[in-house]
């Protein structure tokens, strides 16, 4: 992954984001039939796209000898389901992560753009907004987050019938096991993917400026 050019890693952010949009649509479709569980399944999922996404992108603004650390985010092994369900841990990390970053900050604000926003506007709200030493700090922070710490755990039993001491059938999820995922995602999945469609709404040329620019920004 580390070879791959902006435009075939912005391939990727797009075929993220687009996932993400399918199975998070498909997630409330599933809700209004009452599948509670396949739906609080897909949501997770969703948003494991949605950070794929994200990841994606910040991969072109980091160094290039940083840029093999993003393979363990996409990359399977085929020969170990451990190292697997690590990858999805890994995602909802970084979930957990994001939105604690978002809730201090006012990025929001470029959740709010206009459609086909300019480069100017986004830089304003970025250089206004940004606080990378507060970024910094949230991420050598080390928490407890009960829904994203167990949402490996909440998606698999959503989908699957298990046996661990007493049976275990995803129709047991209820609408308010739903409506909790919904509550506890809701702020990180509006800002990131509508900031991220704003982002990719600008041309080629000035969205190289403007990984160029970020690059300044966290590589001081």
């Amino acid at each position: 992954m580390k070879n791959l050019s902006n435009k075939e890693i912005l391939i990727g952010v797009r075929y993220g984001l687009n996932n993400f949009l399918d199975l998070y649509n498909s997630a409330f479709i599933l809700k209004e039939n009452k599948k509670f569980g396949i739906a609080n399944s897909l949501l997770i999922l969703s948003i494991e796209e949605l950070i794929k996404a994200i990841t994606l992108f910040a991969m072109l603004i980091a160094k290039p000898e940083d840029r093999k650390w993003f393979k363990d985010f996409f990359e399977y092994n085929n020969n170990s389901d451990e190292d697997n369900r690590s990858l999805h841990k890994k995602r909802h990390e970084i979930a957990k992560y994001l939105k604690l970053i978002l809730s201090q900050n006012n990025l929001k604000k470029l959740e709010g753009l206009n459609t086909n926003p300019t480069t100017s506007e986004i830089y304003k709200i970025m250089d206004k907004e940004i606080d990378t030493d507060q970024i910094e700090k949230i991420t050598s922070m080390n928490f407890f987050s009960k829904w994203f710490d167990k949402a490996n755990d909440t998606k698999n039993a959503g989908i699957y019938v298990g046996y661990n001491k007493k049976w275990y059938f995803p129709q047991y999820i209820e609408e308010k096991d739903f409506i909790k995922s919904i509550a506890e995602t809701k702020d990180l999945i509006f800002v990131l993917s509508n900031s991220l469609n704003n982002i990719l709404s600008i041309p080629y040329s000035d969205l190289i400026k403007f990984i160029n620019y970020l690059k300044k920004r966290f590589y001081k």
